[in-house]
């Protein structure tokens, strides 16, 4: 059996294509969904949820992932926004824990002021997001629920649509080439063990 010298350049070349299928495979993200066959319908959304921690201690912070995915055949709008925050709608964490548990709340709101008045049709065109196919998007922020006493805790995550009214849903419906996502979607429940 011969014993081959590898050359300094030949060395490192294998030791980058090996450092970067480790990364590949550890970094690969799972779609929660595969894509149906359909010509028109609803847009079919699917909306997942991860933690950066499952267990705490009462009292510490935990961050939050969402992720919105296109489950369907064709593309749908949404608006960039994370947190449901203003009339865009967005992210909203469900959090639930064991009965009279302490829990501390932060809540946020935006407000444009009286002058705002957009021309939401020609926004959703020009800066809001058409999901395609397989595609997802989402972010990640700090729980809005902070548990305050142990046990387990139960934690949904809802992509809440834009507040826009019934007229104005129609004029998207006749106007726009795609839909607008103007549904609720819940993701699957996970769990937060919190301990003293």
């Amino acid at each position: 059996m011969k014993i081959r010298v590898l050359w300094p350049g030949e060395f490192c070349l294998l030791l980058v294509l090996f450092l970067c299928a480790v990364f590949l495979s550890s970094s690969a993200q799972t779609v929660p969904c595969a894509a149906t066959i359909q010509k028109q319908g609803p847009p079919n959304a699917v909306v997942d949820v991860s933690l950066n921690k499952t267990r705490i201690h009462p009292g510490e912070l935990v961050f939050v992932t969402f992720r919105i995915t296109n489950c369907g055949s064709f593309p749908f709008y949404i608006p960039h926004s994370i947190a449901d925050i203003e009339w865009h709608g967005g992210f909203q964490d469900i959090v639930t824990g064991p009965r009279n548990a302490k829990v501390a709340h932060s809540v946020a709101a935006g407000d444009y002021g009286p002058d705002y008045h957009p021309d939401i049709l020609k926004e959703v065109e020009d800066s809001w997001i058409l999901l395609q196919p397989g595609q997802f998007y989402g972010g990640t922020v700090p729980l809005n629920t902070i548990p305050g006493s142990p046990g387990t805790w139960t934690i949904i995550a809802r992509r809440n649509p834009p507040r826009v009214t019934g007229e104005l849903q129609e004029k998207m419906h006749k106007s726009l080439k795609f839909p607008v996502l103007l549904d609720k979607v819940d993701s699957k429940p996970i769990y937060l063990e919190v301990v003293e």
